[in-house]
């Protein structure tokens, strides 16, 4: 409703809201998990007929208790399937970190000798094989095998993470995305409250899953919203890590929109994504921001009307925002309906 009369009810435009993308920022506490929540129980709720699915990455643990049984499919992180062999060559050296120099071919090399269906043990055997073939006496051996070490140890840290292995590496089990397509409900929620380096890798794999069944061979009918919530942690501009997220995500921004694919971003901390993902939200739910150079960054990157808006959000109180963009009718101060239920990211209560 609007901010200043609450009798005036403010309406999107819902093929661009979904159809493209969304981006949804502001502190902590300020109400972006309510707002998005919010959106999709009265979206779904009174749009039963309308073809289209809600993909919600959970990072915390918020949404469970906010669908019914009957609008939802919950996927605990240990149950879900995507499987490494959807990787090609090179995918598989950003998996593994592969360098130019040594790392890549030797890596090429083996997986090649492998085929199609493999488990991530196997590479192990298959690179000492290959250092003991291309080495001429002890000392190249040595120096073949400081050269791969890195490598190796990442190779060594995945298999070392049982539950990550039984994501990644089972051939046999549904892929999840098949279980998500098939399902006649609206809202699929997967948990994802785990670690970044486990987080990183299965969305890389879910990513270009969506890649392939969107873009590629388009055998994903549904219109599907995918909700990035707290994207900053695997959609980002640190240039030191290497972000696996990014690369497909980055492709899904600028060609999901044509294929049925649309984006609900959400961060606490905008200036850390991706600039050119952010640029590509046509419409902007902004919450209470105070951080200024998370302020500048949405500054540089929106086309806002006017300052005063950007001037206003250090003020707004819970549950208020400043909703922008091509789904608007107009920029405008609202304040957002309340979600039934909640999601679980209430406030703790001290006293």
């Amino acid at each position: 409703s609007y901010f200043y009369n609450d009798k005036i009810k403010i309406s999107y435009d819902e093929n661009v809201l979904f159809g493209k993308h969304l981006g949804v920022f502001g502190n902590t506490g300020s109400g972006k998990t309510c707002t998005i929540v919010s959106i999709i129980q009265n979206y779904i709720r009174n749009n039963s007929n309308k073809n289209i699915k809600f993909l919600i990455l959970d990072v915390n643990g918020e949404y469970r208790n906010s669908f019914s049984e009957d609008e939802m499919d919950y996927y605990e992180f240990a149950d879900l399937r995507f499987n490494h062999t959807i990787l090609n060559i090179s995918e598989y050296g950003r998996l593994f970190r592969a360098s130019e120099g040594m790392q890549y071919p030797a890596l090429k090399s083996c997986i090649n000798e492998l085929g199609d269906e493999w488990k991530i043990s196997e590479l192990i055997p298959k690179l000492e094989n290959w250092v003991k073939s291309n080495s001429r006496d002890n000392y190249s051996l040595n120096q073949i095998q400081g050269y791969l070490r890195t490598m190796l140890l990442r190779i060594d840290t995945i298999l070392s993470d049982d539950t990550l292995m039984n994501v990644i590496d089972d051939v046999k089990t549904n892929n999840t995305l098949d279980k998500i397509k098939m399902s006649n409900k609206k809202v699929s929620i997967i948990n994802l409250n785990v670690s970044d380096d486990s987080l990183d890798i299965v969305l890389f794999l879910l990513f270009k899953n969506i890649y392939l069944s969107k873009i590629i061979d388009k055998n994903f009918n549904s219109h599907l919203v995918m909700v990035l919530e707290e994207a900053h942690r695997y959609i980002n501009n640190d240039t030191e890590s290497t972000k696996l997220g990014n690369f497909f995500i980055d492709k899904l921004a600028r060609e999901g929109r044509k294929f049925g694919l649309g984006l609900i971003i959400s961060s606490q901390v905008p200036s850390m994504l991706s600039y050119s993902i952010v640029s590509q939200c046509n419409s902007i739910i902004m919450h209470k921001i105070t951080n200024k150079k998370d302020n500048e960054f949405l500054r540089n990157v929106l086309r806002v009307s006017s300052d005063i808006f950007f001037d206003q959000m250090n003020s707004l109180s819970k549950q208020h925002a400043i909703v922008c963009g091509e789904a608007f009718k107009n920029d405008v101060v609202v304040k957002i309906l309340d979600a039934n239920p909640l999601p679980n990211s209430q406030d703790p209560i001290i006293h």
